[in-house]
């Protein structure tokens, strides 16, 4: 009986020591947010803001003050990092007519996105006075380099 005791004891350590936990630890949750200013005398200005979400989504969200309520405006991207290769324009969810936008952009063309990739874009977001009109901008926000307020910027 006392050889039996020793013997589950270690049986009992050799079982637990051998699970594994499947647990994926937690993705670290980033956002950085660019102001977003008119475009001439447009009155459209906001804010972009990059972020992702605890199961590693990664989101682009576009919220414009100056916007005609009900009406939709195309939103892109223009990408202008060498570093990464990605489409020279990626299109954005449009403005929808409560002057906001969200796009989640966790795949570009069938591409897995980081949201490493995200932070280190260097590029401009656009906003168009409409699909018939995508020349014309209202607002624009500066990202990475590209922002003039950044030590280094344009």
């Amino acid at each position: 009986m006392k050889s039996l005791y020793p013997l589950s004891l270690l049986l009992a350590l050799f079982i637990f020591s051998a699970c594994e936990t499947d647990d994926d630890p937690a993705p670290e949750q980033f956002e950085v947010s660019y102001d977003m200013v008119p475009v001439d005398d447009s009155g459209v200005s906001g804010t972009v803001t990059i972020n992702n979400d605890l199961i590693r989504d990664i989101y682009i969200t576009v919220q414009l003050q100056g916007t005609e309520a009900g009406r939709s405006y195309p939103l892109s991207i223009n990408n202008a990092s060498e570093h990464l290769d990605w489409p020279d324009v990626i299109e954005l969810n449009p403005i929808d007519g409560e002057g906001r936008s969200e796009t989640n952009v966790t795949q570009i063309n069938g591409l897995q996105t980081s949201i490493e990739e995200w932070l280190s874009l260097d590029g401009l977001v656009l906003v168009h006075e409409s699909q018939d009109s995508l020349q014309n901008h209202l607002s624009i926000g500066y990202l990475g380099s590209t922002d003039p307020n950044v030590p280094g910027g344009l």
